[in-house]
């Protein structure tokens, strides 16, 4: 299982994840979808610690 709670990023002052938590169960197929600009990438590199949060 993967699990997330409350993640919040930040660029400088720009608020881009605010509280973000989720859920996956194992052997889950998950996707995650959006418009341009909505927080994929910035979720996927905050969860790989990629980027600090």
């Amino acid at each position: 299982m993967l699990e997330v709670k409350k993640l919040t990023v930040c660029y400088n002052d720009f608020l881009a994840l605010n509280e973000i938590s989720l859920k996956i169960q194992e052997g889950a197929l998950t996707g995650i979808i959006g418009p341009n600009g909505a927080g994929k990438s910035t979720l996927l590199k905050a969860m790989l610690n990629i980027i600090p949060h």
